[in-house]
């Protein structure tokens, strides 16, 4: 954000970019869940967290310590559950037992 700030790239669209890479990063959920219907959630959730934090930065005066701690905490509270929901397909109801 702050490279795309020094090259004169308005607020909302470093959001914008910053939303749409993490969400991008964060597409590998796909790989572990071996399922490719999970990618537009996947991707689509993880940008709107990406553009939250992106805003978080921001306003935090561009201080990535509050962007920092709230994606350790996001990650301790659900992190958990999302590996082993997708290593064990427990989220996909085609997969579960009656």
């Amino acid at each position: 954000m702050d490279w795309l700030d020094s090259h004169g790239v308005a607020a909302g669209l470093q959001i914008l970019a910053t939303a749409l890479a993490f969400g991008l990063a964060h597409s590998v959920w796909m790989l572990f869940a071996r399922d490719a219907q999970i990618f537009v959630p996947v991707v689509a959730s993880t940008t709107a967290m990406g553009g939250v934090l992106g805003a978080t930065y921001l306003v935090g005066n561009r201080i990535a310590l509050p962007v920092i701690l709230a994606h350790v905490a996001i990650n301790l509270v659900i992190e958990p559950g999302l590996l082993l929901s997708s290593i064990t397909g427990a989220w996909n109801t085609r997969h579960v037992s009656p």
